[in-house]
């Protein structure tokens, strides 16, 4: 099994595991689902992208792409504790 594949198959399975933990919790807003998983995805692919050099490299753009979205996330409650409005 090739790296690329055990990544899909980690990340599929902790997603299924957190849903599953999230819908007993009863969370209904959506921005906790997006903050879990795009850490629980930054977590698991800097875990993954330490284990090969090439794989580092193809990874990379896929941590700043997730890392970009949480910092929306972040920004957007951060603007709706200060000005109490919500963007999304």
């Amino acid at each position: 099994m090739t790296l690329y594949n055990r990544y899909i198959l980690w990340l599929t399975s902790l997603f299924a595991i957190t849903t599953v933990i999230m819908a007993f919790a009863e969370v209904s807003q959506l921005k906790i689902y997006l903050s879990v998983y795009l850490v629980e995805t930054l977590a698991l692919t800097v875990l993954f992208s330490s284990l090969d050099p090439r794989a580092r490299r193809s990874l990379s753009a896929i941590n700043y792409i997730l890392f970009a979205g949480f910092l929306v996330i972040v920004a957007t409650a951060v603007t709706e504790i200060i000005w109490g409005v919500a963007l999304l």
